[in-house]
This record gives C-alpha cells, sequence and structure tokens, in this order.
C-alpha cells in the first residue's frame, strides 16, 4: 500500500484533475438548470438557477435571455442538504440493534453485541488502512442521499499520515469544504467527547469561537434517555467549563428540557436532532417542542447508519412522518427542508455561502424528482430513488444518467443501483482506490474477514 503522506499527495493532485475534467466537460461557463426553483422566499413553480463556473450567477423566471443553455431538469430545484451529524466511516456497515434501549450512550458502547458487530470491526479495518476507502463509500452514500456538506469524518481514520483538506467529492465541512482561501483552517470543530477535553483546549476553543477564527463547534452532548441524570448532567459540566457561547451546537441533546433550552437560546446555541437513531437507542428523541418553542435554531442529520438513517433524505422523511402523527404537528414541511439547507448552513458559520440557491453562492444544488402538489410536501416525503442529481461547486457528481451526462458527458460515469433505480456516479480517479467495483468488492471481502459485510447504499 502507498504511504499515506504519497497518496496525500496523489489525492489532491487526484481532485485537481477531476474538477479540471468536470469544468471542461460541463462548460464550466453558464447554464441554466430549469424546474421547479426553491429559493429562499419560497418555490418558483416554472423558474431556473443560472450557475456561472461554481457559482449561482441569479434565479430566474422565464422567458430566458437569449443565448443561455437551459437544461430541464424535470425536478424541484433545491440547495444541496447539509449534514451536520455524521460518523462517515462506520456508514459501511449493514443496521444494527440489540433488540433494546439504553439509558445513555456509555451503555450501549460497552455492550459485548456492539463491541464485536461494529466497534471491533471497525478499529480492525481502520487499522488495517480500509479507512479511504470506507470513507468513500460512505461519501457516494450520503451524496446519494442528497447531501452535498457533511461533518464527521476523522482525520485518524484516514492513516497517520493524513493532513487536511480532504479531498473528497462533497464538502467535508471540519476537513476540506473548498469554502476558503487555500491554506485557510477550517472554522467549523467536530467533537463527539467534548467534556474529556483538556482544559487548555477547551480555554484555546473559546478563544478562537470569540475571535472568529472558529465559527461552529459541533458537540455530542446529552445523548441517551430524557430521565437519565447522567446525560443530563453533562449539560452542567459543558456549560462549567464555559462552552455555552455563540458558535456552539450540541448534538442529540435528548437529556435536555426547557429550562435548558431557554439558556441555550439565550446564549445562541444551536441543536442537531437525530430522530431516528434516538429512538432507536433511547426510546426517545429531543424534546423539539420545547427547543422550537425556546426558540433554539435546530438542524437535522441522520448521525450513521447502523443506527439512524442510511442519508439526509431519508431522516428528513422519517423527521416528517413523526411530525405529521403529532396530534398537532410541530413544523411545516418548508421548516423541515430550511433544518436540512439554510439552518445548518448558518450553524456551521457559512450561511453566506451554501444553503440557499442565492447570487453569488456556491452552487451546490440538488434535484429531486417532481411530484404532484406542493413541493414542500413532496421533498419531506423524497428518497433517494427520487434524486434526480447532486451537483457540488456547480459540478455534477451523482445522478440520473440522461442529466448528468447532458451537463458533464466527458466524466468517467459509472453506473450503480440505487434504490431499485439506475444513476451514475462520477469518481475522482485514485489508483489506490479503483474502480467502483474494485473498490465496493475489496471493502466486502475486507469486513467480512471482521464477521460483517458491506452495508447497502440505502435500506429503502
Amino acid at each position: 500500500m502507498m504511504r499515506a503522506c504519497q497518496r496525500s499527495s496523489c489525492l489532491l493532485l487526484a481532485w485537481a484533475a477531476f474538477a479540471v475534467v468536470t469544468a471542461s466537460a460541463s462548460g464550466a461557463d453558464r447554464f441554466a438548470l430549469r424546474g421547479e426553483i426553491v429559493t429562499p422566499e419560497g418555490v418558483l413553480s416554472d423558474g431556473a438557477v443560472v450557475i456561472s463556473g461554481e457559482r449561482i450567477e441569479s434565479v430566474l423566471r422565464p422567458p430566458f435571455p437569449d443565448g443561455l443553455r437551459v437544461v430541464e431538469t424535470g425536478g424541484i430545484v433545491l440547495p444541496g442538504l447539509i449534514d451536520l451529524h455524521n460518523h462517515l466511516t462506520w456508514d459501511v456497515f449493514p443496521r444494527w440493534s440489540a433488540g433494546t434501549v439504553f439509558p445513555n450512550r456509555y451503555e450501549w458502547q460497552q455492550l459485548p453485541a456492539y463491541l464485536s458487530a461494529l466497534a471491533g470491526p471497525h478499529a480492525t479495518l481502520i487499522s488495517g488502512g480500509h479507512g479511504p476507502a470506507m470513507a468513500r463509500y460512505a461519501e457516494v452514500k450520503a451524496i446519494a442521499g442528497g447531501a452535498t456538506s457533511l461533518a464527521g469524518l476523522y482525520a485518524n481514520d484516514l492513516g497517520p499520515g493524513f493532513a487536511p483538506p480532504y479531498p473528497g467529492m462533497m464538502r467535508m465541512l471540519d476537513l476540506g469544504s473548498r469554502l476558503y482561501p487555500d491554506g485557510t483552517p477550517e472554522p467549523v470543530r467536530y467533537e463527539v467527547f467534548p467534556l474529556v477535553l483538556p482544559q487548555s483546549t477547551v480555554e484555546e476553543i473559546r478563544a478562537d469561537l470569540a475571535s472568529g477564527r472558529l465559527r461552529s463547534l459541533l458537540i455530542h452532548l446529552a445523548e441517551g434517555s430524557p430521565h437519565d441524570a447522567s446525560s443530563a448532567m453533562e449539560y452542567r459540566i459543558l456549560k462549567a467549563r464555559g462552552l455555552l457561547m455563540p458558535g456552539v451546537t450540541l448534538i442529540h441533546g435528548v437529556a435536555l428540557h426547557r429550562e435548558q433550552f431557554e439558556e441555550m437560546h439565550r446564549a445562541g446555541v444551536g441543536l442537531v436532532w437525530s430522530p431516528r437513531s434516538n429512538f432507536e437507542l433511547y426510546g426517545a428523541t429531543a424534546d423539539v417542542a420545547a427547543a422550537s418553542e425556546a426558540g433554539v435554531t435546530i438542524s437535522i442529520a441522520p448521525d450513521w447508519s447502523p443506527t439512524g438513517s442510511d442519508g439526509m433524505l431519508e431522516e428528513l422523511a422519517y423527521a416528517a412522518r413523526w411530525n405529521a402523527a403529532l396530534p398537532k404537528p410541530l413544523f411545516t414541511d418548508a421548516q423541515l427542508v430550511r433544518m436540512a439547507t439554510s439552518v445548518p448552513a448558518a450553524l456551521a458559520g457559512a450561511g453566506d455561502k451554501v444553503g440557499e440557491l442565492r447570487t453569488g453562492f456556491m452552487a451546490d444544488v440538488l434535484v429531486v424528482r417532481a411530484a404532484r402538489g406542493d413541493a414542500y410536501h413532496a421533498l419531506v416525503r423524497s428518497g433517494p430513488a427520487d434524486v434526480r442529481m447532486v451537483m457540488v461547486g456547480g459540478r455534477p457528481l451523482y445522478g440520473q444518467k440522461a442529466l448528468v451526462e447532458s451537463l458533464a458527458p466527458a466524466l468517467p460515469w459509472t453506473p450503480i443501483a440505487v434504490s431499485g433505480t439506475h444513476e451514475e456516479v462520477a469518481l475522482p480517479a485514485d489508483a489506490t482506490l479503483g474502480d467502483w467495483a474494485t473498490l465496493t468488492q475489496g471493502l466486502d471481502r475486507a469486513m467480512q474477514k471482521v464477521g460483517s459485510h458491506l452495508g447497502p447504499l440505502t435500506s429503502q
């Protein structure tokens, strides 16, 4: 296997070549995507997003200017979904259940069944050098679920010689977002166990948040039953360490209640809601009714494939079903869509760059099959089978053959099966990972050796 430092350089060169080829293949000049357009102000039943290079030039209504290349998408065009809570290399595993619920995350993380099914195999695969392949497979899974930006890929999983930025297909907000000038440290930090950070690190984080060098601190906290005292205590410890401050976003928060949510709102602290995994592991989810009433900014994310959803669209649909089953729904469909687009963009400190179809923003675009009736209603009931295209920075990466090849015919498109549909993906050239068949077959063989197997791209 190639040494990690050499591999990192090769990956960066591969991404650069991929970007050049994509730019050439798609024209990288100017074109428009026509369909139902989800704008910050609402839905245009017939409009077009004009893309020039990697950015959005404008959003137009017909008639369109002469000479503008207009691509008929036949779908709903919206910002790419933004996932602030994932554990990317774990998404290669199939679903897992212990057959019971737990008071907190520390209980199931010590369970022999979890250690043998997930933690042990994951550690063996990573130590065996499979992390980059796991990341690439899971990245395609996230893109198939409509995501264009994600947090939750760990540098240690990519090999001892890895150095950011990660040259991925999508935007890795904490390791390689491509939203800032080259050499700029990413202003997003993601911590799974924030309470064990040394006090010197906490002070550094506080200073970076105060100065603006760090725009977003995403931390797992209060992950357990609403009645679990130890999970609730985590909030008090976090507060005592001085991390209840603007720029901080809590992930999970199942053990929090109205008083804490009101305090979070006053402090400018956000919340990432992951309902499916919460119900699977703890039999309950965060009190988003109290959080919403308190004014807390709430986004939605899938957590990971073993107990959560396979991607953002699936988690959005899960939340929509849960919301609709309430005696009085908490959120409108439009609010749920914003919880997967503009809201997480703002929580990541990138609300001026992604998350909306707005002039000057990055052309990170998701196109979903149109349906009769309200577009927001259709979106929160969509799944991976409904995806027509995913585009990052004006580059089509994934989608249905006719649409993506009309925009980028020169890319090396690879057919893959997703949710009973045939999609195409454009993988960056990487001699160490190989093509899609080589990647998936190699991963599956490695996982079988540790008693598991490669999970599907989507369970829908």
